[in-house]
Formats: C-alpha cells, structure tokens, sequence
C-alpha cells in the first residue's frame, strides 16, 4: 500500500468493486447502485485516512530515529580508535626507549657487560693510553724531576743530551702505559673503573641522596682513571730517573674527569626516574591501546595497515634522531680527537641494543603491514594469495611432501585452523 504521494494518486482505485452499470431503470437498481458507490466513496476516504496516519507516523519515525544517533555513534567510535591508535604509537615509541634505558642505561651489570669488552678497542685503548701518560706526567712531574736528575748526574759538557733523555723517559713511560693497556689486568681496571662511574650515575639519577655512592667533585660525576694511573706507574723501574717517577706520590685528582654536573642531574633526574618505572609496563599498555584501536575501528584491516605504516615511520624517525643525537653529543664535548673517537665508541656500545631494538621493531610493523594488506580483497592481494598457494603446491609437488593423516604439521594446523585464520 502506497504510503507516499498526494491524496489523488496514493489510492489505487482499480482495485475496488466496480458498482457496474444499471441494468434496468427500475427505482431499485438504481438506490442499489447509489448505496454501492457510497460504500465506496467510504472506502476510499478510509483508505485515504490509513494512507495519511502511515505517512505521518512514518515521518515522524524518520524525525526521531532519522540515523542521527547512529551517526553519532559512529563518529565517536572513529574518534575512539583514533585516539586509542595515536596514543598507542606514542607509548610505543616512549616505550622502546624507556626499556632500553631501565634494562641497560640504568642497570650497571648489563652497562658494564656492554662496555667492558671495549678496553681491547683500539680507539678506547689509545684515548686511555694518552690520558694515563699526560696525567702520570703531570702528577709525578715527571719532566722537571728528569731534569734535575740530569743536571746533577750529567757533566756540563754533555747537558746538550738532557732533551733527548727527557723524551726518552716520556717514551719508557708510554711503553710501560702500553703494556698495561694490552694486559689482562687493564681489562679488569677498565670495569673496574667504568662500573664505578656508573653506579655514580645512576645513583644520582635515581635516588635523592646519593652521597654514600656517588663520588662528587663540587657536585659533579666523574671518571675517576686513578687506579690505572697507579698500576702503570707500578710498571716503571725502580732504580735510576724511572725509580723517582715511580715513588712519586699520586695526587688525589689526578686522572679525575667530569662526566656531568649537578646541574645537568637535575634536568635528566625526572625523566630517568619516570623511564624507569614505566620500563616494564609502557610496552604492554601500548599494545593494549593498540588492539583496542583496532578492535574499535570499523574498517579494522585498514585501521591495521595505518598504524603499522605510521609506527614503522616513527622507528625510522628514531633511528634517524639517535644518530643526529650521537653527532650532537660528540661535537660538543671539550676533548681532542682521539677522546672524542673513544667517546663515540662507548656511545655506540651503550645504544647498541636501543638501535637493534628499533630496528627489530620497524621491520615487525612493515611485515604486519604487509601481511594485513595481502590478507584484503584487493585484486593484487588476491594474486600474491593466489601465486603464494600455486608456489606451495608447486614445491610440495617437486619436493614430494604430503599434508597425509600422519604429517605432524598438518595434524598440528587442521585442528586450529581457525585460530590461524583468526591470527
């Protein structure tokens, strides 16, 4: 029944009794067929009547459920998983970096069992070997006792040779620093040494007071290479010029150098403190988020796609801002050359596993990506689907392998495939 259209149009009118004509004229007949146009007029008018009440109440089922709510609903679920998605990708990308730093920045074990296999790093070791032999020079005044060994021992006909003597004690220095660097014993003063000066890292970073552990000069961090002072000026002779350099005292702030200050503490101590705690659990709710985007999109293989292009580009972006990082943090260190090589040595050591880390993860979004597109309706998604079953068969065929009763793999997938499509 039409329910639509003016008043004229929306009856059918063929459908009623036909009155027919009068046969006859008698008085009769004729009232007969008046009563029955009538009863039809009645009819149409009643049918009229339905017709308007349908149109009416369909009107105004249209104004109260007119699909605005559902539209409604649809923009806040889309907003949701948005949402949901874009915080997810951010934690995923704070939390990369917060399990690095809680697993190897601020855990002095798994620092120093990165960074203690360096002390048979040519650059590691050079930087060393020139740092101990300016600070022993410096610290015993090796030079200027040399000299007054000289003037008293030498006859002042032959003084004209006290330079090259000089040099040829700085060069028995060198070899004795040499030595000890290519010992085993510097490997351990090395851990010894780098271990030290992170536990007083981390100590300050982690903890609101840390003078029991933390070594301060005016409230700085330092590096403190005084033991492998010491060991090499063991290594010198104990008579003649090298016996005076090796029974000189050592002062107390020979081979001290500042990592970092207070200062800079102060800045990095709050987001240690925070990376820290959020280490273990930042990943997890970054997947949760994740999946609950995902679950809340409509088009869920496309929201799929999305988000894995979108955190793969922000794993390149990381990649891409720890290397301007690593050249930042080195141009700006007041050291030579050859410490500035060593520098970047340790640096690229320490952020080994964050680059390996972000790497993996990049890869693991790209696949994903791939795979929810190949998984689509799309004509070349259908084709790669189509060739990569054509080549299974192929090389099941040429191979001779079977999926009979008694092959492990199929008894293991038939059960569960459902779980694998699903997966």
């Amino acid at each position: 029944m039409p329910v639509s259209g003016s008043d004229e149009d929306s009856i059918d009118t063929s459908r009623l009794p036909y009155p027919g004509p009068p046969q006859g004229g008698s008085g009769d007949e004729t009232s007969e067929l008046a009563a029955r146009i009538e009863r039809r007029d009645a009819e149409i008018a009643r049918l009229r009547a339905d017709n308007e009440a349908l149109r009416q109440a369909t009107v105004e089922l249209g104004t109260k459920g007119s699909g605005q709510p559902g539209r409604t609903r649809r923009v806040f679920r889309r907003i949701g998983a948005a949402t949901l998605i874009v915080l997810a990708l951010l934690f995923g990308v704070v939390g990369n970096v917060a399990v690095w730093v809680k697993d190897v920045a601020l855990d002095t074990n798994e620092f120093e069992a990165v960074v203690g296999p360096l002390s048979k790093d040519p650059a590691v070791a050079e930087a060393v070997s020139v740092a101990v032999v300016d600070e022993l020079l410096t610290a015993t005044d090796a030079r200027t006792r040399s000299q007054e060994a000289l003037d008293e021992f030498l006859p002042s006909d032959v003084q004209f040779l006290s330079g090259a003597i000089v040099s040829a004690v700085e060069d028995t220095l060198t070899n004795a620093v040499q030595e000890l660097i290519e010992s085993d014993q510097f490997n351990t003063l090395w851990r010894q040494v780098t271990a030290l000066a992170h536990e007083q890292l981390v100590s300050a970073l982690l903890t609101d007071n840390s003078d029991a552990v933390l070594q301060q000069q005016g409230a700085e961090v330092v590096l403190d290479l005084r033991p492998i002072i010491e060991a090499a000026q063991s290594q010198l002779p104990a008579d003649g010029i090298g016996g005076a350099i090796s029974s000189a005292p050592i002062p107390e702030d020979a081979g001290v150098f500042k990592i970092t200050d207070s200062s800079a503490l102060g800045e990095a101590r709050d987001a240690a403190q925070l990376l820290d705690l959020l280490g273990t659990w930042l990943p997890i709710i970054a997947i949760a988020l994740l999946l609950g985007g995902i679950a809340l999109a409509y088009k869920r293989r496309q929201a799929t796609i999305v988000s894995m292009v979108a955190f793969a580009v922000l794993m390149l972006l990381t990649l891409l801002a720890l290397r301007i990082a690593r050249s930042t943090t080195l141009s700006q260190l007041d050291v030579d050359e050859t410490t500035r090589r060593a520098a970047g040595v340790v640096l690229d050591a320490a952020v080994e596993a964050l680059r390996g880390s972000t790497f993996v993860l990049l890869v693991a979004a790209i696949l994903v990506a791939i795979g929810a597109w190949v998984s689509g309706s799309s004509q070349p998604a259908v084709a790669i689907r189509r060739w990569v079953v054509h080549a299974i068969a192929r090389a099941r065929q040429h191979g001779g392998i079977t999926l009979g009763d008694n092959d492990p793999i199929g008894q293991i997938v038939r059960p569960n495939k459902n779980a694998f499509r699903i997966g």
